[in-house]
């Protein structure tokens, strides 16, 4: 089951109060540990696959530098380089520092 590599926090198993819900789109962290038992008992194992860049539902937004480039070869640029503004800061303020104090901001992506 492809999951769209857009996790707004990574550390957040359906644990925390963060954009409204408690629940991701897996339900509750209780939830998803009941899930991980039943396909431990037919046989099968689970496993989660991360793009720690990947991200989705931004906190706020930031100011960055980005550049067109040539959309069949993106190693050649064809425009100059602009200051926009993009929703790229992540803050966590749900799950604050608890198993990882890491925040996401332009430059990571």
């Amino acid at each position: 089951m492809a999951n769209g590599y857009d996790v707004y926090d990574l550390y957040d198993l359906g644990e925390f109060d963060q954009k409204g819900s408690v629940g991701t789109k897996w339900g509750t962290k209780d939830e998803l540990k009941e899930f991980a038992l039943e396909a431990k008992k037919v046989g099968m194992g689970i496993y989660f696959d991360a793009v720690l860049n990947h991200k989705a539902g931004a906190d706020r937004t930031e100011k960055c530098w980005v550049v067109e480039v040539d959309q069949n070869d993106r190693t050649k640029e064809i425009g100059k380089p602009e200051e926009i503004e993009a929703w790229l800061g992540f803050d966590f303020q749900g799950r604050g520092d608890k198993y990882s104090s890491q925040k996401y901001h332009w430059e990571h992506f």
